[in-house]
């Protein structure tokens, strides 16, 4: 069944919806009114569905909220939603999206970070860097996959992802670009260790089926451009296990 054609009324009275939710944010109406260089009763008109915008006063309204011409259609709370991603969804307000989950830069600093995963028991490992950074008040995560461990194109080998806070630790969501391969990765400091992380990396890649690779790994934090840090990038990729650091191995 086709979806119904909203009327130019029902338009008009979405818009209005929408600016009134977010006009909220604004000091005063007034002051909204002044930087988008709009009449304060023509705006007022729109709020009230009783006017509709030209295209060109409808173009600075989207510009200024930095929302799209879904605000015609949608509920401007589920347009935000949807741009922000899953993890900000009202749904889970309060929730994984409470204050509590976001991972504090006394927890973990921002700056350059040794990963190091092997198998249990194995004699070697493989040995990469990330940077961990803040944006917007949350914590991300941004690395390359070291050469020499598979046949990843160039573009394929940067990984990203979101750090989320937990009673001991925090876990790290990461995934590639356009990918349906996706790393769960669950770290807790190191008691006595300064700057020191450990814990198991879970990654589901593609042709795995149900099955997940499981992984002990390090983090060990370096700074940001320090003689630690190019070492480190000089030795990424496969490495025996007798040549990490002693603290890094021990925890291995």
């Amino acid at each position: 069944m086709c979806e119904r054609e909203p009327s130019p009324a029902e338009l008009r009275q979405r818009l209005g919806e929408n600016l009134t939710t977010l006009s909220r944010s604004a000091p005063s109406i007034s002051a909204l009114c002044r930087e988008l260089g709009i009449n304060r009763t023509q705006f007022n008109r729109y709020r009230s569905g009783e006017s509709f915008p030209r295209p060109d006063v409808l173009w600075r309204i989207c510009r200024h909220f930095k929302v799209d011409a879904r605000i015609l259609l949608e509920p401007v709370d589920a347009i935000l939603a949807s741009a922000r991603g899953p993890f900000c969804h009202s749904e889970l307000a309060g929730f994984l999206s409470a204050p509590e989950r976001q991972v504090s830069e006394a927890s973990l600093p921002t700056g350059i970070y040794r990963t190091v995963r092997t198998k249990a028991g194995a004699d070697h490992a493989v040995s990469g860097l990330v940077r961990i950074y803040r944006k917007d008040g949350h914590a991300f995560l941004r690395g390359f996959e070291p050469r020499g461990t598979g046949e990843l194109p160039g573009t394929m080998r940067e990984f990203r992802g979101v750090l989320v806070a937990h009673w001991a630790g925090f876990v790290a969501i990461t995934s590639r670009r356009n990918s349906t391969a996706l790393s769960y990765t669950d770290m807790r400091p190191v008691p006595g260790e300064t700057g020191l992380w450990s814990g198991h990396v879970h990654a589901a890649e593609h042709g795995d089926g149900d099955d997940a690779h499981g992984a002990r790994a390090v983090l060990q934090y370096l700074g940001t451009v320090s003689p630690e840090v190019y070492a480190a990038a000089r030795g990424a990729g496969p490495v025996p296990a007798s040549a990490l650091p002693n603290a890094v191995r021990a925890r291995l």
